[in-house]
């Protein structure tokens, strides 16, 4: 994992180029900010989120979405709703800005998505194994099939006392070459093709498409695609 990573402390952060962590990510690499760059929640509204909110969550998450403006997951009765909404819409702008501000030519008209807060860790649950996040596995994220465009996440740990720990098998060339042929992405020779999408999953983009005009979280409860693992 650590030669996947590329460090950029306060320092070296502050004298980075307007390309410095764009093209790590270009390259396939992950950038690693040992101090978080934007302002966290309150101390207060972090305890609430970590103390208070698991209980009244109905997934393993809770995401804010800016087409329906309300935060998924959660019931608008709930009594930790107005903190989450808060929370999570005011870092979610923060993020976009930092992220434009830092690498402009790479967040020039990106679709900023949604913010999400999970408290629950994987560890000790009973988790369907095609759920588990441990395993290989190339997401396709929150709205489904991407249509050719990428997903840039960024993640924050407000575990007050524990490091997030991740594991890799591989940064995606790699993975790709172990399990391409097996998924259907390779042909003869080693050849790398396509998957194209069939008729059915061509309409139903079209019919979502038309639906969250009138119903924005449209395109966020219909499935998405099964997540190749």
């Amino acid at each position: 994992m650590s030669s996947m990573l590329e460090a950029f402390d306060e320092a070296r952060l502050a004298v980075a180029g307007p390309r410095a962590l764009s093209d790590v990510l270009e390259q396939g690499r992950i950038v690693y900010l040992p101090k978080c760059p934007v302002a966290l929640p309150a101390e207060a509204d972090l305890d609430i989120l970590r103390r208070d909110l698991p209980s009244h969550m109905k997934r393993k998450n809770v995401s804010y979405h800016p087409e329906a403006d309300s935060v998924s997951g959660l019931g608008k009765s709930s009594s930790v709703y107005a903190t989450t909404y808060r929370v999570l819409a005011r870092l979610r702008e923060e993020i976009a800005a930092w992220t434009q501000r830092m690498m402009p030519e790479l967040m020039r008209d990106a679709d900023i998505g949604t913010c999400s807060f999970r408290p629950l860790e994987e560890a000790g649950r009973a988790i369907d194994a095609h759920k588990a996040s441990e395993l290989i596995h190339v997401d396709a994220g929150a709205y489904g099939a991407t249509n050719g465009d990428r997903i840039l996440r960024f993640l924050i740990n407000a575990n007050a006392l524990h490091e997030r720990v991740w594991a890799t098998k591989g940064d995606f060339r790699s993975v790709f070459a172990r399990h391409a042929e097996r998924a259907g992405f390779t042909g003869p020779g080693g050849r790398v093709g396509r998957l194209d999408k069939n008729t059915f999953d061509q309409l139903l983009s079209g019919l979502v498409r038309t639906l969250s005009t009138a119903v924005p979280l449209a395109k966020v409860l219909t499935p998405a695609p099964t997540t190749a693992r």
